[in-house]
C-alpha cells in the first residue's frame, strides 16, 4: 500500500518488478566509488527524505566541470538514473547519464520552472528548492550498447562557480523505464 510522503494521504496499491540499484554507496558520495572531479563531499549534513541524517552537501573546489560521478556495468537495456536533491547555495543542479562520448540523457533542473532536456527532446519541470526535497529522473532513450554508463552530478549548472553547493541523497541507476 503507498501512502504519499508529505501528506500521509492514501495512494492504493503499488505493484513494481523487483528492481537492482547498479550503483554502490548511494548515500556516500564522500565514498571512493563516486569520483570527485573539483567537488568536495561533506557526509550527513541534512535530513534526508526518510528522516535519517545521511544526505551529503557536494561543493565545487574549482569551477572546471566540478562533479561528482560514478560507473556502472550495463547490458543493452533502457536506464533510468534517479536522485533526490535540494538547491543549496545555488539554484540550479545538473545530472545526466553518459555512455562513452554521447550522453544518453542530461537534465539541469532549477528553481522555478527549469528544463530537461535529452537528445532532441525538451520538458519543463519545477520544484528545487533549499527547503523540500525533490525526486529527479532521467531515462536512456533508447536501449544503450553494453559496456558501462557513468551517472554525473554537478552542483549549479556543468559552468558551476566555485562554492557551489548542492544536497544530494539516495542515486539510484536502475535498469528500466522507470
Amino acid at each position: 500500500i503507498d501512502y504519499a510522503p508529505s501528506t500521509l494521504a492514501l495512494r492504493g496499491l503499488l505493484i513494481e518488478e523487483a528492481r537492482t540499484n547498479l550503483l554502490t554507496y548511494s548515500e556516500q558520495l564522500d565514498n571512493a566509488a563516486w569520483v570527485a572531479n573539483n567537488t568536495t563531499a561533506t557526509t550527513n549534513t541534512t535530513a534526508a527524505p526518510d528522516g535519517t541524517t545521511t544526505a551529503d552537501t557536494i561543493t565545487v573546489d574549482v569551477s572546471a566541470n566540478a562533479n561528482r560521478r560514478q560507473t556502472a556495468s550495463c547490458g543493452a537495456l533502457r536506464y533510468t538514473f534517479s536522485v533526490y536533491l535540494r538547491a543549496g547555495t545555488d539554484s540550479a543542479v545538473s545530472f545526466g547519464i553518459y555512455q562513452g562520448g554521447w550522453v544518453a540523457q542530461t537534465a539541469v533542473i532549477i528553481s522555478g520552472p527549469g528544463t530537461l532536456g535529452g537528445g532532441s527532446s525538451f520538458q519543463t519541470i519545477t520544484g528545487l528548492s533549499s527547503s523540500e526535497w525533490t525526486r529527479v529522473a532521467v531515462t536512456t532513450d533508447a536501449a544503450v550498447s553494453a559496456g558501462t554508463l557513468t551517472c554525473y552530478i554537478y552542483p549549479g549548472t556543468t559552468s558551476n562557480t566555485s562554492g557551489d553547493t548542492t544536497i544530494c541523497w539516495g542515486a539510484q541507476l536502475e535498469a528500466g523505464s522507470f
